[in-house]
């Protein structure tokens, strides 16, 4: 009977797989890139970011993180209070990861990426009903994978993250695109820079996009003194994907209860089945907005102090 769940979950899942990894750029010909604000993106010269669009930031964090630790404890017979008051803070640290990746000190984007990984964990632990910091999942920088660690460091794991690997392997063979180590390793997260090519967001040519672990820039802008402000906002959106890839992983245990072999495999890579039915998923809600007034644009817009 846990054969039969596990291929009904397969073949639900199939569609997600081609959605999800359609974010994989395919670079076209070179094309000038559309700019809509010049003076903000080339120079720099940007209107100071609006002190309600930070409260709205800060509160849209800490809101979802409390709603998603109170209803996953309520719906798992535990208190809908505590989880709710501790995924409340992470919500908060992973405001602060945000908030420290969009920095313009060297390391800020690597810093600020394992900051939030720990306000996921306190929120998936919150959800849970387990302490805390009861267990942390912390990605290795723009490696394909993450280390896993038990109450205050013990039992110790690493295991390959699936959907990274895919999209830095994409990066590394394709011909006209080149790893850029310096950003990879500061970033947090794996840089590849283009030859002279833009990418394509939803149809449309942008000169900077990002995906699972991993960003992909038009190597002709980085040197415009506003370009710093792309990356910052780059870097959010590979945060927000963590957010995702949590959500997944929580449900992907769930699925692993149902079917033992999974949890063998589980042990050396993370499999990400549901997390490409809520990147599927998100992608479809997201096309139904224009594309500058999306959640995650706005948020990442406003950290990245871009006029939005």
């Amino acid at each position: 009977m846990t054969w039969r769940r596990f291929l009904v979950v397969a073949v639900c899942l199939a569609p997600a797989v081609r959605s999800a990894t359609a974010q994989v750029p395919v670079p076209p010909p070179r094309q000038p890139p559309v700019i809509e604000d010049p003076e903000c993106y080339y120079y720099g010269r940007c209107p100071a970011v609006w002190w309600g669009e930070e409260l709205a930031v800060v509160g849209g964090n800490v809101l979802l993180g409390a709603l998603t630790a109170g209803l996953w404890q309520e719906l798992g017979g535990g208190s809908f209070k505590d989880g709710f008051t501790r995924g409340a803070l992470g919500g908060a640290v992973i405001y602060a990861g945000k908030r420290i990746a969009s920095g313009r000190f060297p390391v800020a984007g690597l810093l600020g990426r394992e900051v939030a990984a720990v306000g996921h964990s306190v929120v998936r632990n919150a959800g849970e009903g387990r302490g805390t910091l009861d267990r942390v999942a912390l990605p290795l920088g723009f490696l394909p994978a993450q280390v896993q660690l038990g109450s205050w460091g013990k039992d110790a794991r690493v295991r390959v993250d699936v959907l990274a690997l895919w999209n830095l392997g994409y990066g590394l063979i394709e011909p006209k695109l080149e790893l850029d180590w310096s950003r990879s390793l500061t970033w947090g997260a794996a840089v590849f820079t283009s030859r002279g090519y833009d990418f394509v967001v939803d149809d449309a040519r942008a000169s900077a996009m990002a995906a699972v672990g991993t960003i992909y820039l038009n190597g002709d802008l980085v040197a415009f003194p506003g370009f710093e402000r792309v990356g910052a906002h780059e870097r959010v959106h590979v945060l927000q994907g963590d957010a995702i890839i949590s959500w997944g992983d929580a449900a992907d245990d769930w699925l692993e209860a149902q079917v033992p072999p999974l949890q063998w495999v589980s042990r050396y890579v993370t499999p990400r089945l549901f997390s490409l039915g809520f990147f599927a998923l998100g992608r479809l809600v997201e096309s139904q907005v224009e594309y500058s007034h999306r959640p995650g644009e706005l948020e990442a817009r406003a950290l990245a102090g871009q006029d939005p």
